[in-house]
């Protein structure tokens, strides 16, 4: 994989960090009322996969949505979590993958994580995956990290997101305490892979996991830790053919960033979306897949809203909820599209460091949302 000169990062981040927010961000709704987007991915051209949660009977249940962020007209699926001897009692959906970053799933289907709770696996959360058609015609997995890998009996087990072969997470014991760790899970080899950054104690969470090219070994995945101290949003590569990690790379913001939510890869880098002291917040990373540059961030700022989160992000459209003091304790979700950096900042930059290019990130896909 290409690695970019540290001029060339330098200058990416002084372009991104001047021209970023040049222009107003353009806010927008989708989904019903008190129905929350958890994890997006582009389907098509002209459409995405949301999933997140809404109330059924008093109950949280997954959601499916497949349509248009511009125009927010779409259609629900209905996926039923339906496992074998399981009495589901609640279900939550986060980030998908499509056919279209990953064709072994099969023209138009889907592939989604998440976690639920049922009557005769005690009162702990359970991760899922979903593989399949968009009709609820696939398969269900269970997910449970493995107590002898944690070294401790396990409580909970939250999928957050997925892309390629691997899906990402969290992971508690019944201990109590600073217990909580991420986990990679690898589908095609169903192995586990833990997370030590710094031990248990610094309550390391995966959030967010982009796959560096179509078919690539190589992963980017996002989320928070304990650093010196502080809590921290970091970015970590992993490679699957030699089971690694590279070395992972922290971000705070102002007094921290408890995790990244979401990471989307674009042209130069990664979007990334978190929830700091200032909020919802959008940020910007330049990096080609291997090492990571300086954060830009960009606050988000519904008008009128009393309450926003970050939750996650497809190309500049980051997508969270938020109430105002109308509408508490409703929320609505938002999306927000954030302005990329004009073709004259892009020209400026390239003139005032020689031999800098703008450089595309290998077997990136930036699409239309």
């Amino acid at each position: 994989m290409k690695i970019l000169p540290s001029a060339a990062v330098t200058a990416i981040s002084l372009l991104f960090g001047l021209d970023y927010g040049h222009a107003d961000i353009i806010y927008g709704n989708v989904l019903t009322t008190n129905q929350s987007a958890a994890g997006v991915r582009a389907y098509d051209a002209n459409s995405v996969i949301l999933t997140g949660s809404r109330q059924v009977s008093g109950a949280t249940q997954g959601l499916v949505w497949k349509g248009s962020l511009q125009t927010g007209v779409g259609q629900y699926y209905t996926l039923n979590l339906d496992i074998d001897g399981q009495t589901v009692t609640t279900s939550l959906y986060y980030g998908p993958n499509t056919s279209r970053y990953d064709p072994s799933l099969g023209a138009g289907n889907i592939r989604l994580v998440g976690s639920y709770k049922y009557l005769e696996g005690g009162s702990g959360n359970h991760g899922l995956i979903y593989s399949g058609e968009l009709t609820g015609a696939g398969a269900w997995q269970e997910l449970n990290v493995p107590s002898m890998l944690a070294s401790g009996t396990v409580a909970n087990t939250i999928a957050h997101s997925t892309m390629g072969d691997l899906a990402v997470g969290n992971y508690d014991l019944t201990t109590g305490g600073a217990s909580s760790n991420a986990f990679i899970y690898n589908i095609a080899e169903d192995s586990w892979t833990l997370f030590n950054l710094g031990g248990m104690a610094n309550m390391t969470s995966a959030y967010g996991i982009w796959q560096n090219g179509i078919g690539s070994d190589s992963y980017t995945i996002v989320g928070g830790s304990q650093h010196e101290g502080i809590n921290k949003g970091y970015l970590i590569n992993y490679n699957t053919t030699s089971h690694s990690f590279g070395d992972a790379v922290y971000y705070d913001y102002g007094i921290g960033v408890t995790h990244f939510e979401g990471i989307t890869g674009v042209d130069g880098g990664y979007n990334l979306i978190a929830t700091t002291e200032d909020g919802a917040t959008f940020g910007f990373v330049p990096s080609d897949g291997d090492t990571y540059g300086t954060i830009t961030w960009t606050v988000l700022n519904v008008p009128g809203s009393t309450l926003m989160t970050a939750n996650t992000i497809v190309d500049n459209i980051a997508i969270g909820v938020y109430s105002t003091a109308a509408t508490e304790p409703d929320i609505q979700t938002y999306t927000a599209t954030v302005p990329e950096p004009s073709v004259n900042a892009l020209l400026v930059a390239s003139a005032g460091v020689a031999g800098f290019v703008v450089w595309r990130r290998r077997g990136s896909q930036k699409l239309s949302a």
